[in-house]
């Protein structure tokens, strides 16, 4: 592993105590400096659970993949980064993001 490259990890986020659902975030960090990015998936306690247990339902599955669908896209980004900043991250995701929209947008268009 490269002592230069950022780590990125799921984080169950239940820092909002009076709320019952909790939103699922990815945490990024570089050089003990940690951000955290909304995944857009938010789920009870039981439902963090099972979705990390050894016999997931259906729909815990589907979350599952979602969540390492992120992880994985973020990963992807962090290795084409020349150098890391979250500056260069950031910049780097949201332009992902947006190229990803457009061709889905083109694909829906022409069904």
């Amino acid at each position: 592993m490269r002592l230069d490259r950022p780590t990125t990890s799921v984080y169950f986020d239940t820092r909002f105590k009076s709320a019952i659902v909790f939103p699922v975030k990815i945490r990024v960090t570089f050089y003990r400096e940690s951000k955290y990015y909304p995944t857009g998936v938010e789920v009870t306690k039981e439902d963090f659970e099972r979705i990390n247990g050894k016999r997931p339902t259906p729909e815990a599955r589907e979350r599952k993949r979602a969540i390492e669908g992120q992880l994985a896209h973020f990963e992807k980004v962090l290795d084409a980064l020349p150098g890391f900043s979250f500056e260069k991250f950031e910049r780097a995701i949201n332009q992902t993001t947006k190229d990803i929209l457009q061709i889905e947008n083109g694909f829906n268009e022409n069904q």
